[in-house]
């Protein structure tokens, strides 16, 4: 079998989408890439496009 391997990032602002949204589609592409947010300061005014892009 071949398995993928996993790779966590942990983010909790918006400023976290916007400076790791490079990193986070190179880690998408090569890995099992899980991004767990924290919710800080969450609104879905102004996170929810970064989850839907």
């Amino acid at each position: 079998m071949d398995f993928m391997k996993q790779v966590v990032t942990i983010t909790g602002i918006r400023p976290d989408f916007i400076r790791m949204s490079k990193v986070f589609e190179k880690l998408d592409a090569h890995f099992e890439h899980i991004m767990l947010h924290t919710g800080q300061n969450y609104d879905d005014e102004l996170s929810k496009i970064f989850f839907d892009e």
